[in-house]
């Protein structure tokens, strides 16, 4: 009688010598996750924060899931299947953990910066409003940085899936670390600067403006007193200093830079989509410039939180991607 497809699995797994369940140079990022995921247990078990009827629980149950599907696949001797799931959940968690961290430490955070902010980027020669009126005056070009500043989104997840199929192990494990090590300072520093954002203080009407990013202020003040306890009501972007799209913008380039297909449209995309940060995402050019400072200490540290600082990082591939 024909075996089904678990039988099958089963027997297989009985002929293979187990292996580690997680790649060496994952197992400090595995650790910095498992400690904020008890953190962000403690916001929900000690505060009256909630998702509401959000799908977002599931979504992440979905993606530990995934991830322990990695670890199994690890453990019985599939390591590019481990990497593949790996490289499509974990960051994916680590910004969803990102995410409520933020959220909930708006709450506590202090007066908002955004007079300070305008004076160092005058000191700079700098003035938001000159670039925001040369925006409003073309429309095409605002609908245009609007669609690369959301490239972000889709970057998170396509950057690792693409060092996955250039068989970029070591820097799609860099990459994961920078951007861990980039987005835990981002939330710290947060609550010591927190900013109001640029249409709210330079009072830019919003009316039929559709951007969350440019209505920020509304939310920060919602969970500082109070009115505002589901977080989904508040999953925007509340940070401005340092602005992790220019952060993860320098990430996203430095992480493809080895792939020569992809090294300069990769380059283009994000320099484009740090500009766009300054108009779409409300940021001062403040912002930008300790994003991109974050950003490199980031770069800086990966290694060094993997254990490879000493490890002679890959080489450049060729364009051939690899095969399932």
């Amino acid at each position: 009688m024909a075996l089904s497809i678990w039988e099958r699995v089963a027997v297989n797994a009985e002929t293979i010598q187990p292996g580690p369940l997680l790649d060496p140079r994952s197992l400090r990022i595995y650790a910095i996750i498992l400690f904020w995921m008890v953190v962000c247990a403690c916001i929900f078990t000690f505060t009256d924060f909630t998702v509401g009827t959000s799908t977002f629980p599931l979504m992440f149950l979905c993606l530990c899931w995934i991830t322990m599907c990695g670890l199994v696949a690890r453990r019985y001797r599939m390591a590019r299947t481990a990497l593949l799931l790996e490289a499509f959940a974990v960051p994916a968690i680590i910004g969803g953990m990102g995410l409520l961290s933020i959220i909930a430490i708006a709450a506590v955070s202090g007066p908002f910066v955004d007079r300070t902010l305008v004076q160092i980027d005058a000191l700079m020669g700098f003035d938001w409003l000159v670039l925001y009126h040369f925006h409003a005056g073309h429309p095409w070009l605002m609908e245009a940085s609007r669609l690369v500043y959301w490239s972000f989104s889709y970057q998170i997840v396509l950057v690792p899936l693409m060092l996955w199929l250039w068989r970029r192990d070591e820097m799609m494990w860099r990459y994961i670390a920078a951007f861990a090590l980039a987005l835990i300072p981002t939330i710290l520093i947060f609550p010591f600067v927190p900013a109001e954002g640029a249409y709210n203080y330079f009072n830019i009407p919003l009316e039929g403006l559709d951007n969350a990013q440019w209505k920020f202020k509304p939310y920060i003040e919602g969970l500082r007193n109070g009115t505002i306890r589901d977080m989904t009501r508040a999953s925007a972007g509340l940070i401005a200093v340092p602005s992790f799209h220019a952060a993860a913008g320098i990430l996203f380039l430095w992480a493809t830079a080895g792939i020569r297909i992809l090294r300069w449209p990769m380059i283009a995309l994000n320099i484009a989509m740090i500009f766009t940060a300054l108009v779409i995402g409300a940021h001062y050019l403040t912002d930008i410039i300790a994003g991109i400072a974050v950003a490199i200490i980031a770069i800086w540290l990966a290694p060094i939180l993997m254990g490879t600082a000493r490890r002679a990082p890959d080489g450049e591939v060729t364009m051939e991607p690899v095969t399932v």
